[in-house]
Parts: C-alpha cells; sequence; structure tokens
C-alpha cells in the first residue's frame, strides 16, 4: 500500500469519525431533548402525586366528618326512639286515666241521676205534706 492510499485511506477514516461524531451528536441532542421531555414529565407526575395526596387527605378528613355525623346522627336516632317510647308509655297512662275518669264519671252521672229521682221525690213528698197540712 502506497502513502496515497494510506493518507487516502486515513481522510476517509477520519471523515468516518466526523460522520459518526455528527450522529453520535445528533443523537446525544436527542437524548438530551428525551431527558428533558422525561423530567418534565416526571416533575408533572411528582405534582399529580402530591395533588392526588392532598385529595387523599380531603377524602380522609371528609370520610372523618361522615363517621362523626354519622355517629351523631344514630345517637340522635337513639334518643328520638328513647323519647317516643317514653312518649308511647306516657300515652298509654294517658289513656288508662281517661278511662279511668271516663269510669268515674259515669258513676257521677248515675249517682246524679240517683239523687235528682230522690229530690223528686222528696219534693213531691214535701208537696203532699204541704198541700195536706
Amino acid at each position: 500500500m502506497t502513502t496515497e492510499e494510506r493518507i487516502l485511506r486515513l481522510e476517509n477514516s477520519f471523515n468516518t469519525l466526523a460522520e459518526l461524531a455528527a450522529q453520535s451528536d445528533a443523537r446525544d441532542a436527542t437524548l438530551a431533548d428525551l431527558m428533558a421531555k422525561v423530567n418534565a414529565r416526571t416533575d408533572a407526575l411528582v405534582e399529580l402525586a402530591a395533588r392526588s395526596e392532598a385529595r387523599t387527605d380531603t377524602l380522609e378528613e371528609f370520610a372523618t366528618d361522615v363517621r362523626e355525623f354519622t355517629r351523631i346522627l344514630t345517637e340522635i336516632t337513639r334518643r328520638h326512639g328513647e323519647r317516643l317510647d317514653e312518649h308511647e308509655s306516657q300515652m298509654a297512662e294517658l289513656r288508662e286515666a281517661q278511662a279511668n275518669t271516663e269510669h268515674k264519671l259515669a258513676a257521677l252521672v248515675d249517682a246524679q241521676l240517683v239523687t235528682e229521682g230522690m229530690l223528686q221525690r222528696l219534693t213531691e213528698k214535701v208537696d203532699r205534706i204541704a198541700g195536706n197540712g
């Protein structure tokens, strides 16, 4: 191989190396762009994770509030049931007292009728005595 051939071969190799370096630079630029996109997406994912965590915290607070409201409503319902039972008991006592009062009133009406009958007879006797006397 002659010197010119060697120089030509060296020039070709140098040109190939320059092309490969250019391709490598292009790949590095593409890789840098891809890394920038990956970093941007990673930042977006971190932001989404933070939002998700905030929403999870909000939902946990909401669930805690719902549990507390459920406890309060359960207590209110229990107390309401107790009051209804108490009112039913009081109503039963009132119905019993009403029946007792009606019974006593009927006895008073009967006694009044007997008294009126006796008064009528007494009046008739007095009138007869007074009319005869």
